[in-house]
């Protein structure tokens, strides 16, 4: 009964900025949604001052991705992982909402809604979205002209992100 009131809320997510950020914590791909004119590439130089602000938010994330999600040690330890990839709801900057997911390459997709509703978003439609982005970076990895580690800078990937984002706004 409260999941359908609910799910109709969570159609008014906006996503505001997908970035996937390395293992050591980089940024390698940072796409920004968040005026009604076309998305930017945020890594670029001289890409729009609401950059910045995303740039804030993602590695201020960054401490809540490590606190949920600890990569293996080598070492014997009683130490749960996490098995899951999805971590779920990282934390709040201004009207944004935080959500994070890790591969098991240890790279960080995190994605950053703007809150229209008054609620934390769908779980299930991130869910869903993350793994999605998921596929598009493994695509892009096994694109043997790819640099693995560096700067995502594949249209087809940027595509693939923005036809996902409209997807997601569309629902």
């Amino acid at each position: 009964g409260g999941e359908a009131g609910r799910g109709g809320q969570a159609g008014r997510m906006r996503i505001a900025c997908v970035s996937v950020v390395g293992r050591t914590n980089e940024p390698l791909f940072m796409r920004v949604y968040a005026s009604e004119e076309a998305p930017f590439d945020a890594l670029n130089p001289g890409s729009e001052q609401d950059a910045l602000r995303f740039h804030y938010m993602i590695h201020a994330s960054l401490d809540v991705v490590d606190e949920k999600h600890r990569p293996p040690r080598t070492e014997s330890s009683p130490a749960p992982t996490k098995t899951s990839m999805f971590l779920g709801y990282l934390c709040p900057v201004d009207e944004f909402h935080l959500y994070g997911y890790v591969t098991n390459t240890h790279n960080k997709l995190i994605v950053a809604l703007e809150d229209q509703a008054g609620t934390g978003g769908g779980i299930a439609d991130m869910t869903g979205l993350f793994k999605r982005i998921h596929d598009l970076l493994i695509k892009q990895a096994l694109n043997p002209f790819a640099p693995l580690g560096k700067v995502v800078a594949s249209t087809n990937f940027q595509n693939g992100i923005d036809k996902l984002v409209q997807e997601a706004g569309a629902r």
